[in-house]
């Protein structure tokens, strides 16, 4: 996601796509509601300058991305909660993936095991595994999950990127992260079982 361009730079985070109703997967029908972090796009000026690139990913494990990428430009703010650190963003046009992203409202354990995918530091596709060690709280917001990754790790850029569990489901949406290799690699997750009661 790009958002306040200038002319030599932009803002930087990542999010994803969410399917409108858990029960609606498969059914062939959904709405463009795209998730990201509150710091990244929390107001409608923000919204209005947003650009999200489709499909940033290789083909193969260390390849090059494709020279075409599919977008959608602007925004509606849906909703935001400053607590969790959420932002829904309804797209104007559909979507470019048809990928769109289970979710679980549900308390998190701590034990459970996660998986991160992002695009930290506007690079192609990333991904880290780990597990959910405890509650925790981030850029002022007290509704975080505590994310502890054993494989990979999250960086600048990573910011809204889902958090999923063992079902790959979306659980959280990611806020900081401590920018250090495995195994000290944690990241603070806000949490989507608080940031569902505001939406």
């Amino acid at each position: 996601l790009l958002f306040n361009c200038g002319p030599t730079s932009c803002g930087q985070c990542t999010g994803a796509m969410l399917n409108r109703n858990p029960s609606e997967v498969g059914t062939g029908y959904v709405s463009p509601t795209l998730m990201t972090a509150r710091h990244c796009v929390g107001d409608q000026a923000t919204a209005n300058t947003l650009i999200a690139i489709w499909n940033f990913n290789s083909t193969t494990c260390n390849g090059t991305t494709p020279a075409t990428q599919t977008r959608n430009d602007g925004s509606l703010l849906l909703k935001t909660t400053f607590n969790s650190e959420w932002s829904l963003l309804g797209l104007y046009q559909p979507d470019q993936t048809g990928n769109y992203l289970g979710w679980d409202a549900g308390y998190l354990g701590n034990g459970s095991t996660v998986t991160g995918i992002h695009h930290g530091a506007g690079q192609l596709k990333r991904i880290c595994f780990g597990s959910k060690t405890g509650d925790t709280s981030c850029l002022g917001a007290v509704n975080e999950w505590d994310v502890e990754y054993t494989i990979g790790r999250t960086i600048p850029g990573a910011s809204g990127s889902p958090v999923l569990d063992a079902s790959r489901r979306v659980r959280g949406t990611l806020s900081c992260d401590n920018r250090q290799c495995p195994p000290d690699q944690g990241s603070a997750y806000g949490r989507l079982d608080t940031a569902f009661a505001w939406v």
